[in-house]
């Protein structure tokens, strides 16, 4: 994925999860606020739901100040500009890592020194899976 500059797709996961979190904390629907509190509850009490895995997310990548004041904070678009990038730059210190630290990726790792598209994937000038002739 390094060679066409594609991150994977958990990191758009984890930005929607954080939108439609900040979607129920802005809600003026009465039934989604409560269910919403209650949720907050059980995880509060130990119960693993998606509340309770949200706010281990926010905590992971250093957001845990935001999920304990998230009424006084709401997320904003800045806010999730924010979290997305820090999910993309975890992913690129992890892939950097995962090069440095492999034996086999010895030569890549001079070769391929940043997460960016590689020319070298336009030069056949056609596209890659065209349909065979009868």
């Amino acid at each position: 994925m390094a060679k066409i500059a594609r991150y994977p797709l958990y990191i758009q996961r984890y930005v929607r999860i954080v939108q439609y979190w900040g979607k129920l904390l802005n809600t003026s629907n009465c039934i989604l606020s409560t269910l919403y509190e209650s949720a907050v509850i059980d995880a509060e009490n130990g119960k693993i739901n998606w509340v309770s895995r949200l706010k281990d997310l926010l905590t992971s990548f250093g957001f845990g100040d935001d999920w304990h004041n998230q009424r006084a904070n709401k997320p904003t678009n800045q806010f999730v500009c924010t979290f997305k990038q820090r999910v993309i730059d975890g992913f690129l210190q992890k892939w950097r890592a995962d090069i440095e630290s492999n034996g086999v990726m010895t030569f890549y790792k001079h070769i391929k020194t940043k997460f960016c598209f590689e020319n070298y994937l336009l030069v056949c000038g056609k596209p890659c899976f065209e349909e065979m002739p009868n």
